[in-house]
């Protein structure tokens, strides 16, 4: 039981990391776009370095996350094999886990046990709140990310047109004058 409530601990701490991660996260890209906006380079691109550093330690944090969710389902004698619970399946899972092995502990054990769960139910309803908050961002983005997509096929097919109407580019990218396109062979006319 110790190396439950040990691991349930780093888990807490690690959704703890995370929220705050988030919470910054959520600043930089607010200030991003603020950014784009002014057209201010400089800043934007000291804002880009910034916004990378935290989602480096947003990664690391959640490898740690997902490596104390294996644990502890597998110490809770959860199947995770085909997938690793949600944060709210994991309190529900976690609650029925402390409703069946109650009364094989002593009252200390019970009442850390039951105290790490409540932290992380109440972790749970931030995450809720911040994401929902963030719902129209993540939206908008998507709505971005899709036209820039949809851009970017549309400006490949207009090349692979270009290209086959007899254009000719070089590997880098530049376009090349139908004579220099043939081998570099020049053709002169003579008359007779």
């Amino acid at each position: 039981m110790n190396e439950l409530l040990k691991i349930l601990n780093q888990f807490l701490q690690c959704l703890q990391l995370q929220m705050t991660l988030l919470e910054e996260l959520l600043v930089v890209i607010a200030r991003e776009e603020e950014l784009v906006v002014s057209f201010s380079l400089p800043e934007f691109e000291k804002l880009v370095t910034e916004k990378d550093q935290i989602v480096r330690r947003l990664h690391a944090a959640e490898e740690r996350r997902m490596t104390h969710l294996k644990k502890l389902c597998f110490l809770m004698a959860f199947d995770a094999r085909g997938r690793l619970p949600s944060l709210t399946e994991f309190v529900t899972v976690s609650r029925s886990y402390q409703r069946n092995v109650q009364n094989l502990l002593d009252a200390e054990t019970g009442s850390q046990l039951d105290q790490i769960i409540f932290s992380i139910e109440n972790l749970t309803g931030d995450y809720r709140s911040a994401f929902l908050h963030a719902q129209p961002r993540i939206e908008q983005n998507k709505i971005i990310l899709h036209a820039l997509a949809r851009n970017f096929k549309r400006s490949i097919a207009f090349l692979e047109n270009e290209a086959g109407q007899n254009k000719r580019y070089n590997e880098r990218g530049r376009s090349v004058s139908p004579s220099a396109a043939r081998d570099n062979v020049s053709f002169v006319r003579v008359r007779a």
